[in-house]
C-alpha cells in the first residue's frame, strides 16, 4: 500500500511488533464516480443561485458591505430598494427581524460583526461570527465586535490566539475520542478584493 498509485496513506501506528495500523485514503483521480451524482446538475445549481444573489448584488451596488454565498449585508434608507423577503426558494430572509444593524465590519469571508439597534432578550446588543472558532463565553471575550473593528482599523497585523481546553478530538493512536486542548489564531485575512480608501473595495483588475 506504501507503494500504491491508488491509496494515499495518511496515518501509520504500530500497535505492536508484529502489527501496525495504517490508515488510507483513495487518491482523487482513482475515486469511481457514483452513478447517482450528476456534475451538470450540480454546476447549474449552484450557478444560479450565484447569478440570483448576483442580480442583487446589482441593484444594490455600493451599498453592498457584505455578501456570501447566500446573503446580503447592505445599507437602507427610507426609500432606497431592498430585495424582497420571503421563505420560497431564491427567496431572502432578515437576519434580524425587528431590529436593525447599526455597525457593522468584516475581517473577510465568513468573519464579520455588527452591533444592533436593540439588544436580545439576552441583553446582547452585539453579533459575531467567525468560521472556524466557537465563540463561546470565554472566547468572546476576546473575539468580539470591538475586537474585530479594531483589527480592521488598524495597521498593524494581529493575532488573537483562543484555547479551547475541552475540545473533543480523536487520538489516532489509540483510536479513542478524547477531550483535550486546542488552540486557533484568529487574523484578519481579506484576499478577495483589493481594499482602497475609506476601506471601499473594488475586484481584482478593476
Amino acid at each position: 500500500m506504501l507503494t500504491s498509485d491508488q491509496q494515499e496513506v495518511t496515518c501509520v501506528n504500530f500497535v505492536t511488533d508484529e502489527m501496525i495500523e495504517m490508515r488510507w485514503r483513495n487518491k482523487e483521480e482513482f475515486i469511481e464516480v457514483s452513478g447517482r451524482t450528476n456534475v451538470v446538475i450540480a454546476a447549474y445549481t449552484t450557478a444560479q443561485a450565484r447569478l440570483k444573489l448576483h442580480s442583487y448584488l446589482d441593484k444594490l451596488g455600493d451599498r453592498v458591505l457584505y455578501a456570501d454565498t447566500d446573503s446580503v449585508i447592505f445599507t437602507a434608507k427610507q426609500g432606497e430598494w431592498e430585495p424582497p423577503l420571503g421563505d420560497y426558494l431564491g427567496e431572502l430572509t432578515d437576519e434580524v427581524p425587528a431590529n436593525n444593524i447599526t455597525h457593522f465590519v468584516t475581517g473577510g469571508p465568513k468573519n464579520y460583526a455588527y452591533k444592533l439597534q436593540k439588544p436580545y432578550s439576552d441583553g446582547n446588543q452585539t453579533v459575531c461570527k467567525v468560521r472556524g472558532i466557537t465563540l463561546n463565553y470565554k472566547n468572546a471575550l476576546s473575539i468580539n465586535f470591538d475586537a474585530v473593528k479594531d483589527m480592521v482599523t488598524t495597521s498593524e497585523k494581529k493575532t488573537i490566539t483562543v484555547v479551547d481546553e475541552h475540545k473533543i478530538i480523536r487520538d489516532s493512536k489509540s483510536s479513542r475520542v478524547i477531550t483535550g486542548q486546542q488552540s486557533k489564531d484568529y487574523r484578519i485575512v481579506f484576499d478577495k478584493r483589493v481594499i482602497v480608501s475609506d476601506y471601499k473595495t473594488l475586484p481584482y483588475g478593476y
